[in-house]
């Protein structure tokens, strides 16, 4: 596909651009300008809600803000985790929430937290990789289609007898939803985090009147009902493969980490097993190896994952130590 120009105004013209983005083979040079989009608006009705903030929706803010730092970290550095960008990355994608006078209604406008998405990605990857990617974010984080689509879900996994929450069109839209996770699977990773977002403002709901959030309004009681219980189910992973080394550090005086990267996982950090220390000579020297030259070396690891998240890894042997003996 040629050069263009892309603005985005409202929720409408987001879903366009994603459907286009997951439908052409490239997007040559593509240009993407937001106009006072995405903005996410949250009302709570209620008299402990007026002029309040609430330590639940609180919590509902903060998990916002790690799901885009989250995001921004796998766009621009690779990282499976948030925990390597830089200060100055976390206040330029820092959420202000505007709280509207005598009332309990938050506004965040994101336009210059995704416009730094779209900058910090340049020559990083492709524009369609971008596009699908970045928009799709900012689709979870703010569409009134994403939440609904969430609610009805909820209902119909609950069997909660309640009047329908999504029609055709969050049908619809979810399609094309799925079709951008098949192109960019990590896409995944974001709509899990935007629904842990969903859930905590229906948990600081539950005691409201009503709740409205991106233009979609439920009952307090209504909220209670399909809110859940927070999940962060951790898996155990197998992460054993061809990595390239990035960093080593010794500095700790209890163990010792490795930095490593596959391409797929992304970027990590791995301590290395306790077992491997009265190897240390021999194995540091395979790792600074690997680290000057830049070719990958073998690595068995042993991880756990939360959410799609890589939180802890531990490499438990370096296999072509065995070969030189």
């Amino acid at each position: 596909m040629s050069s263009a120009e892309w603005v985005i105004r409202n929720e409408d013209d987001a879903w366009a651009l994603l459907k286009e983005a997951c439908s052409v083979k490239e997007l040559s040079a593509f240009d993407i300008k937001f106009d006072n989009w995405p903005v996410l608006d949250i009302k709570l009705v209620g008299d402990q809600f007026s002029s309040n903030l609430s330590t639940k929706m609180m919590e509902a803010f903060i998990e916002l803000q790690k799901n885009i730092n989250r995001t921004y970290a796998r766009l621009y550095y690779n990282y499976s985790t948030a925990r390597g960008i830089t200060n100055e990355d976390k206040e330029q994608i820092e959420l202000f929430v505007q709280v509207s006078p005598g009332s309990s209604e938050y506004k965040i406008n994101l336009q210059k937290i995704v416009e730094k998405f779209v900058k910090g990605v340049a020559g990083k990857m492709t524009g369609k990789q971008a596009t699908i990617i970045i928009v799709s974010g900012a689709l979870m984080w703010t569409s009134h289609s994403a939440f609904k689509a969430y609610l009805e879900s909820q209902k119909e996994m609950k069997g909660i007898e309640m009047r329908q929450l999504a029609g055709d069109q969050e049908t619809q839209r979810m399609k094309i939803f799925a079709d951008a996770m098949k192109h960019e699977p990590q896409v995944a990773f974001t709509k899990a985090d935007a629904e842990e977002v969903y859930n905590k403002v229906l948990k600081a709901a539950s005691t409201a009147k009503t709740l409205q959030m991106s233009g979609t309004k439920i009952k307090g009681q209504e909220a209670q009902k399909l809110a859940r219980a927070t999940r962060s189910v951790s898996e155990e992973v197998n992460l054993s493969g061809e990595y390239r080394v990035v960093k080593i550090d010794n500095s700790k005086s209890d163990h010792f980490e490795v930095k490593v990267n596959d391409g797929m996982e992304g970027m990590f950090t791995a301590r290395l097993d306790d077992s491997l220390i009265i190897s240390q000579d021999e194995v540091w020297k395979i790792l600074e190896a690997a680290l000057r030259s830049r070719e990958p070396v073998r690595l068995m690891i042993e991880g756990v994952k939360v959410r799609g998240e890589i939180t802890k890894a531990t490499i438990t042997d370096v296999p072509v130590r065995h070969a030189r003996k």
